[in-house]
């Protein structure tokens, strides 16, 4: 199995993904006038910047994820990992909070998404811990790789003593 190839294709189809999320979150923003004058529930500012923040986010993150594919796949993952455990924690606190709407911040414009809300936001609480877990799995298992490519040093090489040449 080639673990540089299955990290690369999975930090292609998630930065498609984002990128379409945060697309999709910035049309439906820029289009709803008013709808978003209220405040967040959760964290107490404006519905518009809660949104804003979450879209330059994910369309920040997806040009990151898109560009240069096989460089910097460690620090990728971190940050994928960071940004899907504040949407999960996000959503957690929305449903402890009484609030069984997809990204509660979107306010009236969950009556318009033809799926119900409850249904969406527990769809929404398999997909933020499945992209948390693979990416923190693909994190690991990245960092073993790596591990198991850097050269071993004897107790020689450690004290100061120089290894013996070898030819084979």
């Amino acid at each position: 199995m080639n673990v540089k190839l299955v990290i690369n294709s999975f930090l292609f189809c998630v930065g498609v993904g984002l990128f379409v999320f945060g697309a999709l979150i910035w049309w439906v923003t820029s289009s709803a006038g008013l709808v978003l004058s209220g405040t967040d529930e959760l964290l107490f500012i404006s519905s518009r910047t809660v949104l804003h923040l979450v879209t330059m986010g994910s369309l920040a993150l997806s040009a990151f994820l898109l560009a240069g594919s096989g460089k910097w796949t460690g620090l990728k993952l971190s940050c994928l990992t960071w940004f899907s455990c504040n949407l999960l924690v996000y959503e957690m606190g929305s449903l402890w909070s009484h609030n069984a709407n997809f990204l509660n911040c979107l306010g009236n414009l969950n009556s318009q998404i033809p799926i119900a809300p409850a249904t969406l936001a527990m769809a929404w609480l398999i997909v933020f811990p499945g992209l948390f877990l693979a990416s923190v799995s693909l994190l690991i298992l990245e960092w073993i790789v790596e591990r198991e490519k850097s050269p071993k040093t004897t107790g020689d090489a450690v004290a100061g003593k120089p290894e013996p040449a070898r030819f084979c």
